[in-house]
């Protein structure tokens, strides 16, 4: 009887964020093991009431994320890509429910919107009317403009 109610007691104690942190990326390295996962490391963490779970983003790196043959003299990527995991544990008792992927979209300067400073004329307010950008300005990824 004592034993198990230790046991119910044992079972509803948080998992230790640390604790859950090197679970998360335990589990992250052997679940990718065959894609040959490196630069795994702790991106964020979050607590999910309703769900009573720890949701932990893992980062990693994987052969294909490599970008082009720029390497350093000790062989290493400059600027690896990742891939961005959620993986999500319950915690009160740690297990692993499920991993997810978190998208992660890439951080481009707003070019020419009316409400902030064009990154490539600097010109603030309305979008101007020239055609093509000063020289020597940064080339935008947004065509819908006709400054950038």
């Amino acid at each position: 009887m004592l034993a198990s109610r230790m046991a119910l007691v044992a079972a509803e104690v948080p998992v230790d964020v640390k604790e859950a942190v090197s679970k998360a990326k335990d589990y992250a390295a052997a679940v990718f093991d065959a894609e040959q996962p490196t630069n795994i490391g702790l991106e964020e963490i979050r607590f999910d009431d309703a769900l009573n779970q720890r949701l932990i983003t893992v980062r990693f790196s994987r052969p294909w994320d490599a970008s082009k043959p720029l390497v350093t003299a000790l062989g290493r990527d400059l600027d690896p890509k990742r891939s961005y995991k959620v993986v999500h544990l319950k915690d009160d008792d740690g297990r692993v429910v499920s991993v997810t992927d978190r998208r992660v979209e890439p951080s481009v300067p707003d070019a020419c919107s009316s409400t902030r400073t064009c990154f490539c004329c600097s010109s603030s307010g309305p979008p101007p009317d020239h055609a093509s950008p000063r020289i020597g300005a940064r080339a935008s990824t947004r065509s819908t403009t006709s400054c950038c």
